[in-house]
């Protein structure tokens, strides 16, 4: 699975000193650490024992007309963290951890623990992420099918159709509305076939691996193993 950051803010009743819906012995936030770059990075650890696929984390801030600001941060760790894993996500600067809590998790399994839902008028964070990977395999699945399409071909041609049909299709950056969460996922999916074609392409130039290799391991094996890890972490395990 591909890493990656989600930054909400919107307006929510709620109160500053609302409880974790996370306990500890399931998933905490450990410390916070400023970048060179002025950003700031919180690192969370799995306290549990389920593996864990994304961690959801908020800061409530209650402003001077007694509207209280939910932020909420989301990351995807690149593989499920098991017990005492730990993994980073940015975080708002000047933030001490005691503001800071776990608001949801999603477990390896499809199971989930908490709720995070900032935006009234946008899904809950947790339904969110379900649709935004429900939208990534379901692209990641007919990029699976088309490498399967070029199976009569030879591995230089092959190659050369993925890598232009990968750069024909343009990347979308900015998404506008609250029901944008599947194509985010699509998003996902096509940014990370570019990313494999220009690095197919790469590895071709240089003369570092031949074409069979480059078909076989960053065309057909790669998009499998993407594409079944994609309709894996799609499913949600109703409770």
């Amino acid at each position: 699975m591909m890493r990656t950051i989600l930054l909400f803010s919107a307006l929510a009743v709620a109160m500053l000193d609302l409880p974790a819906q996370v306990p500890g012995s399931v998933a905490r936030i450990i410390t916070t650490m400023p970048q060179k770059d002025g950003i700031t990075m919180g690192e969370y650890e799995n306290t549990g024992s389920k593996p864990i696929t994304a961690i959801v984390i908020e800061k409530p801030v209650t402003g001077l007309d007694g509207m209280t600001t939910t932020m909420v941060s989301a990351d995807f760790p690149g593989q499920p963290l098991g017990h005492n894993g730990r993994g980073m996500l940015q975080v708002w600067n000047d933030t001490p951890v005691t503001e800071m809590y776990v608001a949801a998790v999603i477990f390896e399994d499809g199971t989930t623990m908490g709720y995070s839902r900032p935006n009234p008028e946008a899904p809950d964070v947790v339904t969110a992420i379900f649709l935004r990977r429900k939208g990534e395999a379901e692209a990641l699945a007919r990029w699976h099918n088309f490498v399967k399409s070029l199976a009569g071909k030879d591995d230089k041609t092959a190659i050369a159709e993925f890598i232009k049909a990968a750069n024909a299709i343009p990347a979308v950056h900015d998404f506008i509305g609250n029901d944008t969460n599947e194509a985010r996922g699509q998003n996902d999916a096509l940014m990370d076939i570019q990313n494999q074609a220009r690095n197919a392409e790469i590895f071709l130039s240089k003369g570092e691996r031949d074409a069979r290799w480059v078909r076989e391991q960053m065309l057909t094996k790669y998009i499998s193993w993407r594409a079944k890890e994609g309709e894996k972490y799609a499913k949600r395990i109703p409770q």
